[in-house]
């Protein structure tokens, strides 16, 4: 029966992304080529609502139809909706950052709050809620809308977004699945089927994008499944990080390298390290997306052996930064910042 689901999934989601790009253009969704682009003609842009909309309403039908638990799987619909929202009306308008990351927060923190609801109700409210749980809830939101950026700030190239979310959303049903959350797994599964659907389209060279309504949604997905899923005592957490090392470097390296600079973290930009590969080395969007599909394959191994208990969590973590690093120490030597700048 969920083989059926996947298989449809992905049949679905094909078809009305193509249906998709007949009608973007008409509803103002296009992307026009610029200084920073890494396509050559305008594309229709906001393709990911398909992934979206197939998602939500897939959760929903099976919460309703299978018994799921409306609270487990609730915060994922609703912080959902709220996150590709606003990233729909950013496609359409362009909101302010400000605003933007205001309902990142809010969708972050009903997660985290259906994450906490029990222990929270106990205490009789926040003020009387302990220093380490406070913490711990800080964090999480951090974490998420976190997550919820790096793929609007990775989402520069054909294909990319669309491989890192299926890896991450395959293996991490995997790890769920050996952990007896079924559940949970096919929630993953089913994101990365419509993804897959989406990439048939999205694959180099691209003839829509994915947009700003599901690049972040994507984002907010791994976090919220990854911390639901611990909390249920399913994998770690931190396994969903490893997978997701790639774009979580990356930003992370190049938003530090801006601020330091003086430049504005939020403002559109192509000095991450993959478009700098490609604006300043002149790598073809092929190339990028093959190199990024093997790198992310070693992660993977590294991963699983974590999962497997093969290699202690803090040892596979230090492997997988180092490898990181040294990427980014050629990407530097192949494609300086200065040269994007």
């Amino acid at each position: 029966m969920s083989i059926h689901l996947l298989i449809f999934m992905f049949i679905a989601a094909t078809a009305a992304v193509m249906g998709f790009e007949r009608v973007a253009f008409k509803m103002g969704l296009k992307d026009v080529p610029n200084d920073r682009s890494a396509h050559v003609r305008p594309t229709p842009r906001g393709g990911g609502l398909v992934v979206v909309l197939l998602w939500l309403a897939s959760i929903s039908y099976l919460t309703i139809a299978r018994g799921w638990d409306p609270l487990t799987f609730l915060p994922l619909v609703i912080g959902g909706l709220i996150v590709a929202a606003a990233g729909f009306l950013d496609d359409l308008y362009g909101l302010s950052p400000v605003l933007r990351l205001l309902l990142h927060i809010l969708a972050s923190c009903i997660c985290v709050w259906a994450l906490h609801r029990d222990a929270l109700t106990n205490l009789g409210g926040f003020l009387d809620t302990p220093v380490s749980l406070v913490f711990m809830i800080g964090l999480q939101v951090l974490s998420i809308a976190w997550a919820i950026n790096l793929f609007n700030f990775m989402d520069g190239t054909d294909g990319i977004a669309a491989t890192e979310g299926i890896l991450v959303f395959v293996m991490g049903g995997a790890f769920l699945s050996l952990s007896a959350k079924p559940e949970l797994a096919l929630t993953a599964w089913l994101l990365a089927s419509a993804l897959a659907g989406f990439l048939v389209r999205n694959w180099p060279p691209a003839k829509v994008f994915m947009g700003d309504v599901c690049s972040g949604f994507l984002g907010y997905a791994i976090a919220a499944i990854a911390l639901i899923g611990e909390k249920n005592s399913g994998p770690p957490a931190i396994l969903w990080w490893m997978l997701l090392s790639f774009f979580f470097f990356d930003a992370s390296i190049t938003l530090c390298r801006r601020f330091l600079r003086g430049e504005k973290w939020y403002a559109a930009h192509k000095i991450h390290a993959y478009q700098r590969l490609h604006h300043v080395a002149g790598w073809s969007h092929m190339r990028l997306l093959t190199a990024a599909l093997c790198a992310n394959g070693i992660v993977v191994i590294i991963s699983w052996c974590a999962f497997s208990g093969t290699l202690s969590f803090w040892i596979a973590g230090a492997t997988i930064a180092a490898f990181w690093f040294g990427i980014y120490l050629m990407v530097e030597r192949i494609a300086p910042l200065k040269k994007a700048a």
